[in-house]
């Protein structure tokens, strides 16, 4: 097929959807070895396929862009997107790949889901192309910055595949939708400055929750993470759509509902162990938060 006609295709199969209209079909999951100096030549998906590397190193060329990976990478690339995979031969790539759709508008058609070369692809069996409205392009690469829990996700994608239950395709695309959008929280992937403030921002709401009962000022968080109290609330609010200050009582009057509907502390005493709040201010913040007040609310039937 000429150029011209794949871009034609591509055209007419684009779709555009927002992210909450995200809602994976799950077509093939595996962990696996990709054996050490294997090069896997150029090759070609009908579906979307994502590689994450747990362990080893190599060289992902998707389209025009190269890629030298190791472990927390990420990469998606598009159906009809060229693609080649060569694992280093010390230190072989171990990955956890999926292919999917991003919808499930056409998961009663059954394709194989194998790698093509241009000899045997057509571009006739791409089901859907996709735009988010709320990212300009689909990252090809990016660096995992919470790889603990995407990991999970990604492995528990692979044991429900394999298990094959009745629910199993639902759970995988929730575990799948919330992997993506997390990593298109930042769709400029190649953006260190952004992606240190992102790492910063997460070390700092762990401190809060680990120290939220102490005072907590901006200067003091500034002071702690090395950057102006002015700035580092920027950061917060940009990731949060919180103010630092917003954050820690958010945290706060979380805690204190747990307290109000799981213990016999008094209100008072709530109060001081979530903040040290007197207990008027304790009341007022906490009906800001509930719209009920913590004596009103420890009454309430759940």
């Amino acid at each position: 097929m000429m150029k011209n006609e794949s871009k034609k295709i591509i055209i007419e199969k684009k779709r555009h959807i927002s992210l909450d209209e995200i809602n994976p079909y799950i077509r093939r999951a595996s962990k696996h070895l990709i054996e050490g100096g294997m090069d896997t030549g150029i090759r070609l998906n009908i579906h979307y396929q994502l590689h994450y590397i747990f362990k080893g190193k190599g060289t992902f060329i998707i389209g025009a862009k190269h890629f030298e990976v190791g472990e927390d990478d990420f990469l998606i690339w598009c159906p009809g997107e060229e693609h080649r995979i060569v694992s280093n031969k010390e230190d072989p790539l171990q990955v956890i790949g999926i292919q999917f759709d991003f919808t499930r508008k056409f998961h009663q058609d059954n394709y194989p889901c194998i790698h093509y070369n241009h000899s045997n692809f057509s571009w006739n069996k791409i089901n859907e192309m996709i735009q988010i409205k709320e990212i300009e392009t689909i990252p090809s690469y990016t660096k995992v910055l919470e790889p603990k829990s995407i990991k999970e996700y990604l492995e528990d994608i692979v044991r429900l595949y394999e298990l094959n239950g009745t629910y199993a395709q639902y759970i995988m695309s929730g575990l799948l939708k919330a992997t993506l959008i997390r990593i298109f929280e930042d769709e400029s992937g190649y953006d260190t400055k952004f992606k240190i403030k992102k790492e910063v921002v997460m070390e700092l709401i762990d401190y809060i929750h680990k120290h939220y009962r102490e005072k907590l000022t901006n200067v003091f968080l500034g002071n702690r993470f090395g950057y102006h109290p002015n700035h580092l609330n920027q950061m917060v609010l940009k990731q949060t759509n919180y103010t630092i200050q917003q954050y820690i009582i958010h945290i706060r009057m979380n805690k204190a509902i747990d307290l109000i509907a799981n213990t016999n502390h008094s209100i008072s005493e709530i109060g001081n162990l979530v903040g040290g709040y007197s207990v008027h201010y304790f009341s007022r913040l906490f009906k800001k938060k509930t719209g009920l007040k913590p004596s009103d609310f420890r009454k309430t039937p759940f």
